[in-house]
């Protein structure tokens, strides 16, 4: 049944969207392959390289490619297209030595927390370190923290990573203590 639902739907979908913007998107990706990434890489290093320390802000690397944009100029950069370049160039060292500390205390104590958990609630732990890896590993080529439900849902998986259950509550007498 599932697998009837999602027949219909994916052909709903094919029926009623034009193909036309994404035979050319993927197209341009095709082209440009891994070259037009490294462009923007370049450009990114760039302004990292210009602002060192503070960065070039926050929320400014559109901004900042307006300047330095060396890549096809037919569109503009809005994105580093790597998580780690985009930090670099927006935020500096003051932003990523401080982010650098806090995800080696945070790995600490991910890995006490896998160490003490003997339940089988450490396969939920698991699932989520595995979630946090892949958004580690698409960070080299994308920046999908950016978009705030990405964000939430990454918070919420690092929450589970290292949660540490209350202790089971103790079962209460039922009788009130001297009086039986």
């Amino acid at each position: 049944m599932a697998l009837v639902s999602t027949a219909i739907v994916a052909a709903v979908a094919l029926a009623t969207i034009a193909p036309q913007p994404w035979i050319a998107r993927a197209q341009e990706t095709l082209t440009l392959g891994a070259a037009g990434r490294a462009a923007i890489w370049t450009d990114a290093r760039t302004v990292a390289g210009l602002y060192p320390v503070s960065g070039a802000g926050l929320g400014s690397f559109e901004r900042a490619m307006l300047l330095h944009q060396t890549a096809d100029r037919r569109t503009q950069t809005n994105q580093a297209h790597s998580q780690y370049l985009q930090l670099l160039a927006e935020g500096g060292i003051l932003l990523t030595a401080p982010l650098i500390l806090v995800m080696a205390a945070y790995t600490w104590l991910v890995a006490r927390r896998l160490r003490e958990d003997s339940t089988p609630a450490v396969w939920l732990r698991i699932g989520s370190l595995a979630g946090l890896v892949a958004v580690a590993v698409q960070g080299l080529w994308e920046t999908g923290l950016r978009m705030p439900a990405n964000g939430i849902l990454f918070a919420v998986v690092a929450a589970i990573a290292v949660h540490r259950p209350t202790a089971a509550a103790q079962p209460r007498e039922r009788g009130v203590r001297g009086m039986t």
